[in-house]
């Protein structure tokens, strides 16, 4: 199980690009403040085998999650989503975890959370993207207080990465 380490300055692609950034295998960065929630891991392998079993209460700030883990909440359903795929981290802590629209999470919506991993897992199967590479995955707060989802695949010695954007624009993302 990867190791979670707090962070007390953002994550940024340039940070990563020009190594200012220590990463260790099995380690996951974390960074939370009032407007951003973000999670970072250099990624070595896909787990044959990772932990299934997600923690009951999701906890990222500054998210303020509802009370249930999982369901409906004002007609919207939600999942526990990592913010870093667990068959790459292998880490079901709170603080990897956000209540996270189900239809983006799970793909039954075009602009997904899940058909972005797919893409990722055919560049490997293709031969196009290969381990070790960084994934960086930044949830910001818009200026509609809604929340902004961006993943980015970093491959160390290119200067071309893949990006995935996506802006919910339901409600009840609560920031303080």
């Amino acid at each position: 199980m990867s190791i979670i380490t707090k962070l007390n300055r953002k994550i940024t692609e340039e940070l990563i690009i020009n190594n200012k950034i220590n990463f260790i295998a099995d380690e996951i960065l974390v960074f939370q403040d009032c407007n951003t929630v973000q999670a970072a891991a250099m990624v070595k392998e896909k787990k044959q085998k990772f932990y299934k079993k997600r923690k009951n209460c999701v906890s990222v700030y500054p998210i303020i999650p509802e009370k249930s883990d999982e369901g409906v909440t004002n007609n919207i359903e939600y999942d526990r989503t990592h913010l870093i795929p667990n068959y790459y981290i292998d880490n079901c802590s709170s603080d990897i975890l956000i209540k996270w629209d189900r239809a983006s999470n799970q793909g039954t919506i075009e602009n997904s959370l899940k058909k972005f991993e797919e893409k990722v897992e055919k560049k490997i199967k293709d031969g196009k993207l290969e381990f070790p590479f960084y994934w960086l995955t930044s949830i910001s707060r818009t200026e509609s207080d809604k929340a902004k989802w961006t993943s980015c695949i970093i491959k160390e010695g290119y200067k071309q990465h893949s990006y995935y954007y996506l802006e919910i624009s339901k409600e009840p993302y609560i920031w303080p």
